[in-house]
Parts: C-alpha cells; structure tokens; sequence
C-alpha cells in the first residue's frame, strides 16, 4: 500500500511539473529545445531514448496529452509520419522511433509556418495590399521605420522576411 502511494505521488509530482513546464509554452515566442526535450521525457516511457509510435499513442491518450496546446489531431499524426521517415531497418541494425535530438527538430520544424501560410497572413494582415509603406509595417509589427530600409514592400517580401 506504501509503494504504490509512494508511486502515485511521484507520479502526480512529475505530472504536475511537467504540465507546469510546459503549460509555459505558449506564452513565449518559440519552444525551447530544454522544453522540447522535457516533452520527449514525457512521451519516452520506457527511458530507452527513443520515441515509438506505440509510446505515441499511449501517451496521446492519457492526460499528460494536454501538454499539446496546439491542434493534437495534427500533432499526433505528424509525429507519427516523423517516426517513420526516421525509423529504419537493415540487416546490419534497427532503429525503430524517434532519438531525442530528432525530436527536438520536428518540434522546431513544426513551429515554422509555412510560406503559403505566411504570405495569407500578410494578405490578411494590411487587407491584401499590393504595396504596403514602410510606416505601416513598422506601425503593424510595432517596430521603428527606420528598420525597414525601402518604402515600399509587396506581400511576398515581408513574407519572406517572417515577421508575423
């Protein structure tokens, strides 16, 4: 009875923790590769340093999903095909999930927006203008004027250029 209080409350301490953590995400610009790596602890189960898809699946259905602020539907999947792209199998030797670092780089590929999705937000942003003054940008992106060095700009540089 002791041991499995004992256990419970681990858990429940690294639960909280975690969920604390990584509750923080959304609130900074990015994802930290320290906070990418604490979510691939979380998903490891057996602590062997890899990621499988059955690893995947439980942990998508178990409360400790709700770490995933983002749509978890796509999530899954996507982490699911990033799986497969990097598993491999050979006579010689067999890597079937995910390492740590490709990890972290799947969580860093997934955070960059597409260049189909920036160039509609700026559209969206200055009403899909053709050509937007560098005033407005500076005013839209709450930055100086005089850090955008041409007076005009089309949707497509300031896409390119990612301030969003």
């Amino acid at each position: 009875m002791v041991k499995i209080c004992s256990m419970m409350r681990m858990n429940f301490i690294v639960c909280t923790i975690s969920l604390g953590i990584l509750m923080c995400i959304p609130s900074t610009k990015g994802t930290s590769d320290d906070d990418c790596r604490e979510t691939f602890k979380i998903i490891d189960q057996n602590r062997d340093g890899l990621i499988t898809k059955e690893e995947v699946e439980s942990f998508m259905g178990s409360r400790k999903s709700k770490i995933i602020v983002k749509d978890k539907t796509k999530f899954h999947e996507n982490l699911l095909t990033a799986i497969e792209r990097v598993s491999f199998k050979t006579e010689e030797s067999e890597k079937i999930g995910m390492t740590e670092d490709e990890f972290v780089s799947f969580m860093k590929d997934i955070e960059k927006p597409e260049p189909d999705g920036r160039l509609a937000a700026v559209n969206k942003r200055f009403g899909g203008k053709q050509k937007i003054p560098n005033s407005e940008v500076a005013y839209a992106y709450s930055m100086d004027p005089i850090a955008f060095d041409q007076l005009y700009y089309t949707p497509q540089e300031l896409a390119d250029m990612g301030l969003l």
